[in-house]
Parts: C-alpha cells; sequence; structure tokens
C-alpha cells in the first residue's frame, strides 16, 4: 500500500507549514496506473498545491496556533490500490493524528465510507472503542479476512461485479473518536481515568472535505456511508458533506444506524451524547439550526436534510431485531438505569415508527430484514442480505423480497423504497 506522508514543521505560536507531500512505499493492489497519467476525467490530484484558507485555524482544545486548513488536492493516487493519507490536523480520541484511505476507481463518482465501532460514553464503552488509528491499523485492515473490519469485502471489494460501486473512487474514513464521527468537544469522561478525550469526529470530516472535494472536483455523484457509529455519521454528517460538494448530488445510506425517537432511542440517552460530544455546535447548526424535538434529535436532523436535499435519495438498513443496538437502546431504559435488551418487537416497532415519521420524504426509504445481525454493507452478506420473512427463500422465490445490493442501486440512481416487514 502507497503512503502519502504529511509533514508539519513548528515553528511557534503562530506559525507552521503544513501540507508537504511526499509519496513512498508501495501499492497493495496488483500493477496500478499512476493518476497522474491515466486519472478518470475530472479528478484533479496533481502535486501542486493550491492556495490555504486565508482564515487563522484552531484547534479544538482552543489554542490559536494551529495551521490553516490544507486545501490541496490529494496528490499520488493510483488506480484501484489504497493510499494512506496523513492529516496532522485530524485527531482521535487520545489527541493522536489519523488519516483517511483513499482508493482511486475508474468512474468519477466517489463513496465516503465511515468506519464503525462503538462509542465512547463511560469507563465501559470507552474501554472497548478505539482512541487512536494510524497507517498500521488501515494496513491491517487492508490485509484483514475478517469481513467485520476488512477494507476489501461488501461495498469496499471491486472484484464483485454485484457491487454497485465497483468501478466507484472509495474513501475509508477510520473512526477513533467515539463521538459517531459528529462531535467536537474536549473534555472528561466521568469515571474514566485518562486525560481530557478528543471528540472531534465532526472537526475531522471539515479536514478531510477541505482536501476532498478539490481531489474529486469533477465527480458527478457522491454516495455517503458507513456502518454502525459510522452509519449514524453518515446519517449526522449529510447536511456538512451535501453542502461541502454543491451541485454534486450526495446519498446517503446508513446501515445499522438506526435514528429512532424516544421512547425507543431515550430522551436522556441522546441528551447525554449530545452534552459529552457537543452536538449542539456542529451537527445541528449543519442542519438548518434551531431546537429539536424532545428526543427526536437524531431523527429531527434526518428530517430537515431529506427536506432540505429532497431530490437526494436517503436509506437506513437494519435488521429487525439487531442484536447490538438492542442491547445499546436498552441502556436508556428507566432514566438511563437500565440494563436490559430492548425486545426485537420493540425494535422494530422503532424501525417502522422511523418509516411513519419520515412518510412524507418520498426521498427516504427502509431496508429491513429479518434476524439480529448488526450491519450488513462491509461483509460479504451484502451480496446474499434479502428483506421479507425469514422463511422467504431463496431470491427470486415468491416472498423472497429484495436484495440489498438491488435496494442500494436503487437508491444510487435516486429511487428510495421501502422494504421489509
Amino acid at each position: 500500500m502507497k503512503s502519502i506522508e504529511t509533514r508539519i514543521f513548528p515553528l511557534g505560536a503562530a506559525l507552521a507549514l503544513a501540507g508537504l507531500l511526499t509519496a513512498c512505499g508501495s501499492s497493495s493492489a496488483g500493477s496500478p496506473t499512476s493518476a497522474g497519467a491515466d486519472s478518470p476525467e475530472g479528478y484533479d490530484v496533481a502535486a501542486e498545491p493550491r492556495e490555504a484558507k486565508q482564515e487563522a485555524g484552531t484547534t479544538d482544545a482552543g489554542a490559536s496556533d494551529a495551521p490553516p486548513p490544507d486545501t490541496r488536492p490529494i496528490a499520488e493516487l493510483s488506480l484501484s490500490a489504497w493510499t494512506w493519507v496523513p492529516f496532522p490536523q485530524a485527531l482521535c480520541r487520545d489527541g493522536s493524528s489519523t488519516g483517511i484511505g483513499v482508493n482511486l476507481g475508474a468512474s468519477n463518482r466517489v463513496m465516503i465510507f465511515l468506519e464503525g465501532g462503538g462509542a465512547c460514553l463511560d469507563p465501559a464503552t470507552c474501554a472497548t472503542n478505539p482512541s487512536s488509528f494510524g497507517e498500521a491499523d488501515f494496513d491491517s485492515r487492508v490485509g484483514s479476512t475478517v469481513d467485520e473490519f476488512s477494507v476489501g469485502t461488501g461495498i469496499l471489494d471491486r472484484t464483485n461485479a454485484a457491487n454497485p460501486v465497483h468501478d466507484w473512487s472509495f474513501v475509508y474514513v477510520p473512526y477513533c473518536t467515539g463521538d459517531f464521527h459528529a462531535g467536537n468537544n474536549v473534555t472528561t469522561v466521568p469515571g474514566l481515568d485518562l486525560p481530557p478525550q478528543h471528540f472531534v469526529g465532526h472537526k475531522n470530516v471539515e479536514l478531510f472535505l477541505d482536501r476532498l472535494v478539490p481531489t474529486f472536483r469533477g465527480a458527478t455523484q457522491v454516495l455517503l456511508t458507513g456502518i454502525s457509529a459510522g452509519g449514524y455519521g453518515a446519517a449526522l454528517d449529510y447536511a456538512r458533506v451535501a453542502e461541502a460538494f454543491g451541485a454534486t448530488p450526495v446519498t446517503l445510506l446508513d446501515d445499522s444506524g438506526p435514528f429512532m425517537q424516544g421512547p425507543y432511542f431515550a430522551p436522556c440517552f441522546q441528551s447525554k451524547l449530545r452534552s459529552l460530544w457537543g452536538l449542539d455546535g456542529t451537527v445541528l447548526p449543519d442542519s438548518g439550526g434551531g431546537s429539536t424535538t424532545e428526543g427526536a434529535f437524531f431523527l429531527d436532523l434526518v428530517e430537515r436534510a431529506a427536506k432540505a436535499y429532497p431530490s437526494a435519495a436517503m436509506g437506513l438498513a437494519d435488521s429487525d431485531d439487531d442484536s447490538l443496538m438492542s442491547l445499546a437502546f436498552g441502556w436508556g431504559a428507566n432514566a438511563c438505569t437500565g440494563t436490559t435488551a430492548m425486545t426485537g418487537a420493540t425494535f422494530t416497532e422503532g424501525l417502522l415508527d422511523v418509516r411513519a415519521q419520515l412518510a412524507s420524504e418520498s426521498n427516504f426509504g427502509e431496508f429491513i430484514f429479518p434476524g439480529i445481525d448488526h450491519t450488513s454493507i462491509q461483509s460479504a452478506a451484502f451480496y446474499t442480505r434479502l428483506s421479507g420473512s425469514e422463511d422467504a427463500g431463496t431470491e427470486g422465490d415468491a416472498g423472497a423480497g429484495t436484495s440489498m445490493t438491488d435496494w442500494v442501486a436503487g437508491l444510487l440512481r435516486g429511487t428510495a423504497t421501502n422494504t421489509g416487514p
């Protein structure tokens, strides 16, 4: 895998030199073609720098000596090969820097994939949520044989002709901020014996967009997607991404990040996330400002996005008894003192409530399939998943339902449909 190294030369409190790129390492996939010679039409991957934004940058801790955002196209990309691009200003929860993986496709369309990985709310959840992610971690994803952690299976598999985005360019956004890719708050976590945590996922997305938009300046379509926490992130960051790409249509696919309202997603639980991660200062302004309905913070944001971008198809995919999310929503029971997982019947009820609440938005649809599985599109299940009843049989049989790949292809054509219960 090729790596692009970005160096910062500190020059004191007000000066920094950011974004010097040099190519190093080797490519990981076959015999890629240099994008400098054969990049898809409209992509700008030249190494020449663009003028950076002039406004002074600030760090999320409030310092005034951060370098300005780097707004140059990403250089030295190759067709069908993953390249790690460091972003020194993009931080993980522990304050270390991170980056993104980019794989240039033959078409002039782009998929931005937000990785999942839980959330950091308290000592127990933070312990299982990654607090850092660097190039070595990304290399392990590229070479992984485990579906849910692989950067080469499911919707990220170029070799499967059934993949609706097999020839698109891929952008892989790691998850190490514990905040659904949506926060901008540096704060301590009650009970966690660690320094203040950097919940800066939304700020990182802004930094990534500063580079991605000029790189893919001729893109004709963008798919914003992700699994679990990344599914939530895709929904919450949608307005920011759509705004950044301007006239380019942005399709939304949220895999297993169900943005239910109360009582399914308890109001006290939503309030805790809003406060800890600083969501009112990030995704709420992006979605039109103002307040949201009590207990419907996440649902309201998606509804606003659907109304603001009526020609953009948006979809939520999940099982009707998602075991992980049923457990998570159970924590919100009894004024956030609950420990028992939500029942499958209640979880399905919550998914159908989302459908009912957004019924007036013809550009939104749900793909609901039977079972307890959590996430689909980053695994081989993406190609076998069917909506419908548990005994629906094989695809093509009466009552078998819709295949997930067909449903996603419909979203990409601008058609959002409801399928499942």
